[in-house]
Order: C-alpha cells, then sequence, then structure tokens
C-alpha cells in the first residue's frame, strides 16, 4: 500500500489543527486546577481547630459546633449542639461559652439562649446580644481576670395587655436603671443594633477531624 497520502499538504494541516487543540484542551484543564488549589488551602485553614482549645474541643462530640470570638476584649470559646444555615452561614440560638483566666486555664461562662432562629447569638460592639419577639439583652464580661464572669449589662421588654397595647421596659445595670418605661422607638433601635451586629459563626467539629 502506498503511503505517499500521509505526506499530502493537507493530512499535515489537519494533524497540525489537532495538536494545536489538544493542547488548548490541556492547558484549560491545567489553568482549572490551579485556580482551585488556593481555594481548597482557605478552607482547610478555616477549619483548624486552635492549639490552645484542641484537647479541650477533643471531648465533644463529632454532632457539636463551636466558634471563637471577642467579649469585652476576652477571648471566647462557644460550644453548641446545634447549627442551622443562614446567609450561607452555620449560626445557632443556644451555646456554652467559655474563656481563659490569667493562668490560661478554660473557665465556664454559663450558657445563653434566643428565642429562635430569627435571633442567632449576635455580637455587637463585642457585646454578646441574645433576644426573641418581644425581649432583647446584651450581655459582657466583667473586668476580673481572677473570675471572669458573663453579666448582663442592658435589657429590653415589650409586654401586651388584652387590647395588644404594648409596655416597653429598659434596665442598664452600669446606670442602675431598671424598668424604666420607654417609647416603641427605642425598642426598635435595640433590634436594629442587633441587625447591624455579626452573627457568630460556627464551624462543625467534625470537619476538623476529617
Amino acid at each position: 500500500m502506498n503511503a505517499s497520502f500521509l505526506l499530502h499538504p493537507n493530512y499535515k494541516l489537519r494533524r497540525v489543527y489537532k495538536l494545536v487543540i489538544l493542547a488548548l484542551f490541556l492547558g484549560t484543564i491545567s489553568s482549572t486546577f490551579a485556580q482551585k488549589e488556593p481555594e481548597t488551602q482557605a478552607n482547610t485553614s478555616e477549619t483548624k481547630v486552635p492549639e490552645r482549645y484542641a484537647a479541650f474541643l477533643s471531648c465533644f462530640s463529632d454532632s457539636c459546633a463551636y466558634a471563637v470570638d471577642t467579649i469585652s476584649g476576652h477571648e471566647v470559646l462557644f460550644v453548641t449542639s446545634y447549627t442551622y444555615h443562614r446567609d450561607e452561614k452555620n449560626n445557632t440560638i443556644s451555646a456554652t461559652m467559655f474563656t481563659l483566666d490569667k493562668t490560661g486555664k478554660i473557665v465556664s461562662l454559663g450558657s445563653v439562649q434566643s428565642q429562635g432562629t430569627l435571633y442567632p447569638l449576635t455580637i455587637s460592639n463585642q457585646t454578646l446580644l441574645r433576644g426573641g419577639h418581644h425581649y432583647l439583652y446584651r450581655y459582657a464580661i466583667s473586668a476580673s481576670d481572677d473570675n471572669p464572669s458573663l453579666d448582663p449589662i442592658e435589657t429590653i421588654d415589650a409586654e401586651y395587655d388584652t387590647k395588644g397595647h404594648a409596655t416597653y421596659t429598659y434596665t442598664n445595670y452600669s446606670t442602675n436603671t431598671y424598668n424604666k418605661q420607654v417609647k416603641e422607638h427605642d425598642f426598635l433601635q435595640k433590634f436594629e443594633d442587633f441587625e447591624k451586629g455579626h452573627q457568630i459563626t460556627f464551624t462543625p467539629l467534625k470537619k476538623t477531624r476529617r
């Protein structure tokens, strides 16, 4: 069989086209994987448990989740057994809180809970907010490093009579203001502050144990 057709100009041209297309295809795949690599590395670093809490968190089950945030200048560890997905983040309405005393020992700050998923635990101006349909509580951590504690600093509530009329009361523990009647505007303003805060984002422990 005469193989001279292999040297035909059209055959050579078609072969060059195929090689060019193959090179472009392989180059596209290579660049795609190269672009995805930094994203994978970033996700890995986000799920790493801080070393100072690693041994402590190992006592909790995979179904739990944790977060680290700041209240009143104190680093606080939050642990919860329940999270829900909101705005592409893992939030919760209830958590147990821990912090470090001046010796580096982990101490409990107790537990907090909001009324429902409309009110995830939130940080605003380094204070903790929890709320419900008719109330909002704000907490800070005491200045004592020897025995840090979580204390309420202000509350606002709405109570309704049988006709649906609301009475709004405000308490500020730092100014010794107790059960002061305020306007509806004051009540709504506190909830606006809540909306401006950042919701505490939790990482499932099972993601850190893969």
